[in-house]
């Protein structure tokens, strides 16, 4: 019943789509891009920024307090079902390309992947761009396939356990969405390996986009090495491998170490942006072979990163990035982290420095700006 009534909505929609179309007054000349997505790591408002685009944010996250161009999710579904067809309409009316991050569309409850709505878009001369994050494309099944990941713990071990889905359920939505999205997006942004789909298009790096005013040497930080503070912040504490670090910060105590350990979660990004000026370490991620947003905005904070993240393992990470960070395994998180309390605090210092060089040269607004405006183009 649940997926009959879903169908009898979705294609509800569509005649919706249909209908504002045909009675749409169509603009004297189109507007370049639009961007369509949910909120995830400032990344919908970020890329809305770096390539001049209008935005729609199809769920808030509560975390950052952006301006978007249009919002859905703040009315009755109907409404909302509604609201969204008749963006849908006015897309293709208005817009040269649609950029989509992550796996959701205009259209709710649909299952085939987007492909309705991506066969709508190209059927009326509009490219598709589609950017992909991490759980919203990442197969299970295949980066435990993966021959480089054999033996090693991933994100794909843990993180179905935390989702509590349906594992066969949600790799069959993958597959849709990989499929429509080979069949007709113009561009692909995926990291092949952190982030290993069933898509077999070509795909290309995604750049980080930290804005240029975070990049701060921050002197002051690097004036006093009376105690050192150690800061991790995640997003999902389980799949970031908090475990890990707080058995590896409780076994240092015990052994003497004295250093300030600090732990956010669930705080806003104002707060991490602020704590991040403090540290002068900071634990990333341990299951990941990418460093997070957080992790570039620890190297633009002027901090040692510590961080899974493995150019050997991921190779579309730019050049450099295994010098930039300390490359910690999910097993090694303790020594790790007691080398870097044991290095002396010139070197160290020397450490961040190589990090937040590497992140203005990779991850900044102005770098991002530049190859985003060579990619779009090329649409």
């Amino acid at each position: 019943m649940k997926k009959f009534f879903k169908s009898i909505l979705f294609n509800l929609q569509k005649s919706l789509v249909e209908f504002f179309l045909f009675f749409s007054i169509k603009p004297v000349k189109k507007n370049d891009k639009m961007l369509v997505g949910e909120e995830t790591a400032s990344i919908l408002y970020q890329l809305s920024s770096v390539i001049n685009a209008d935005s729609i944010n199809l769920q808030d996250n509560r975390f950052y307090k952006y301006n978007y161009t249009y919002k859905t999710g703040k009315m009755p579904m109907i409404f909302d079902i509604i609201y969204r067809s008749y963006l849908l309409s006015r897309v293709v009316t208005t817009y040269h390309s649609v950029t989509y991050i992550g796996s959701h569309g205009l259209l709710l409850h649909s299952n085939d992947g987007r492909d309705w709505e991506f066969d709508f878009l190209r059927k009326r001369n509009v490219k598709i761009v589609c950017v992909f994050t991490g759980t919203d494309i990442r197969s299970y099944k295949k980066m435990k396939e993966l021959p480089a990941l054999q033996g090693m713990d991933t994100v794909a071990t843990y993180h179905p356990y935390v989702l509590n889905i349906d594992f066969d359920a949600r790799e069959q939505h993958l597959k849709k969405l990989s499929l429509a999205s080979d069949r007709y997006a113009d561009l692909i942004f995926n990291y092949p390996v952190e982030q290993v789909s069933y898509m077999k298009s070509n795909v290309c790096y995604f750049p980080y986009m930290i804005p240029d005013e975070l990049f701060s040497e921050l002197p002051s930080k690097w004036s006093d090495d009376s105690k050192l503070v150690v800061l991790h912040s995640p997003s999902s504490p389980i799949p970031k491998g908090t475990q890990l670090v707080r058995a590896a910060v409780k076994k240092l105590q015990q052994n003497g170490y004295k250093f300030e350990y600090v732990e956010l979660n669930g705080v806003s990004h104002e707060k991490v942006i602020e704590e991040l000026k403090r540290a002068h370490i900071v634990l990333n991620e341990f299951y990941a072979f990418v460093p997070g947003v957080f992790g570039l905005e620890a190297m633009a904070a002027n901090s040692v990163l510590l961080t899974s993240a493995d150019r050997n393992i991921e190779p579309m990470l730019p050049e450099g990035a295994n010098e930039a960070w300390i490359v910690t395994p999910y097993w090694d998180v303790y020594g790790r982290l007691k080398l870097a309390l044991d290095t002396p605090f010139d070197e160290l210092m020397n450490q961040a420095s190589i990090g937040h060089k590497w992140a203005l040269k990779h991850g900044s607004f102005n770098n991002a700006k530049a190859y985003f405006s060579e990619k779009y183009q090329s649409l």
